[in-house]
């Protein structure tokens, strides 16, 4: 790869930047991170939007301040690629779009601008004071997925954006430097409508080697109740245990991890199986835990197991006023910690996958430093 060099456009690459617009045009590109191109085809007007985009008092009413950038090849001047920072955030920047956009010019592609033109961005946004960043993909593409996470991003979450009927995969790199867990928004909403909830995919398989399970989590609230969806595509499923005392963690198994205060130690596990079983703990550090036995649990929680064609999956409700019992005065709202989990102790296939990814080198979920962020939307 040849050096290149971010540089904010003007009128002196007009040439270039019609170009870049007509390479991607011709390929059926999406032109992210090249804010308005897409439209101006004389490039006057798209650096007089450009322009107007900088300052908050000139930006459109739906647009957000943003600074555009063109990636240039220092040998021939080309325009290689095209990224912009977003400085602030809407709701559907918060939700889809991110604070970066970015593309490459398609003749131009796998050669390592992306990545480059990224990490040269990042620098940038982290000398302008921003500790975190979100970027997002398109689900199916494994090239940017590639690029973000070896910029230091995260995964948090896949969204479903309807007006393009796309799934966005959704990253966060953390400008400081620092061990990032994962961060999920968990959207208010009157009642649960699942195809608008984000999907958190279980995508870290410690200590097994990876047999072909696979697990996601949604949860959602509306003021006075967590709800929350698990699947599983698992082909053997094991679902043999019915007791109240019953292990359920040795059936395929599907868990919520829940800390509702983020400076408390404590927190509950609730572990179901394909039966509706549930198992239920609370408490600090694994040898002072209690199983909590539920008096009406399925009232309570209103448990829905369902089988899928490869797999399984539970529904259920939390309501705040059963956290409140323990911890007096919690409401859905500000952040709290959690962790997703699959397992499958005597299945024909044992297996581990988590959500947040956990440090330690041997099987153990109860790792309340290892839980991600979970954000309440009001």
């Amino acid at each position: 790869m040849m050096g290149c060099r971010l540089i904010i456009p003007d009128a002196s690459m007009s040439s270039e930047i019609i170009a870049y617009r007509q390479a991607m045009l011709d390929a059926d590109s999406s032109m992210d991170g090249c804010g308005s191109l897409r439209r101006h085809a004389d490039p006057a007007d798209w650096l007089a939007f450009n322009e107007a985009l900088s300052r908050r008092e000139t930006a459109p009413a739906t647009w957000v301040p943003s600074t555009q950038y063109v990636y240039v090849r220092e040998a021939d001047g080309r325009i290689v690629g095209m990224i912009q920072v977003r400085w602030e955030m809407n709701d559907f920047l918060r939700r889809y779009g991110g604070h970066i956009g970015y593309s490459v010019r398609p003749d131009e592609r796998r050669k390592g601008y992306a990545g480059a033109m990224l990490a040269d961005v990042l620098a940038i946004v982290r000398a302008r004071g921003l500790d975190r960043v979100m970027i997002t993909c398109l689900e199916e593409n494994e090239g940017s997925r590639r690029t973000i996470l070896k910029n230091g991003g995260v995964y948090e979450s896949t969204v479903y954006e309807p007006k393009e009927r796309v799934h966005l995969e959704r990253y966060w790199v953390d400008l400081n430097g620092r061990t990032q867990a994962p961060a999920y928004s968990v959207p208010r909403m009157e009642q649960p409508d699942w195809a608008l909830v984000p999907v958190a995919k279980l995508a870290h398989q410690p200590w097994l080697a990876p047999c072909g399970v696979e697990a996601q989590a949604q949860l959602c609230h509306d003021g006075e109740r967590m709800y929350v969806r698990m699947m599983a595509k698992e082909q053997a499923v094991r679902a043999t245990l019915t007791g109240e005392t019953d292990m359920v963690c040795e059936d395929s198994c599907l868990e919520f991890f829940f800390a509702p205060d983020p400076a408390d130690k404590r927190y509950f596990n609730f572990e179901w199986n394909p039966l509706g079983t549930l198992y239920l703990g609370f408490g600090a550090e694994r040898g002072s835990r209690v199983r909590q036995l539920v008096r009406d649990r399925n009232a309570l929680f209103a448990p829905r197991p369902f089988r899928t064609a490869d797999g399984w999956g539970i529904e259920f409700a939390v309501p705040a006023s059963f956290i409140a019992l323990y911890f007096p005065g919690f409401a859905l709202r500000g952040e709290a910690a959690g962790n997703f989990y699959k397992c499958g102790d005597r299945t024909e296939t044992p297996h581990y996958l988590a959500w947040a990814k956990l440090s330690c080198d041997h099987p153990d979920y109860h790792r309340r430093q290892d839980f991600g962020t979970l954000r309440f939307e009001e």
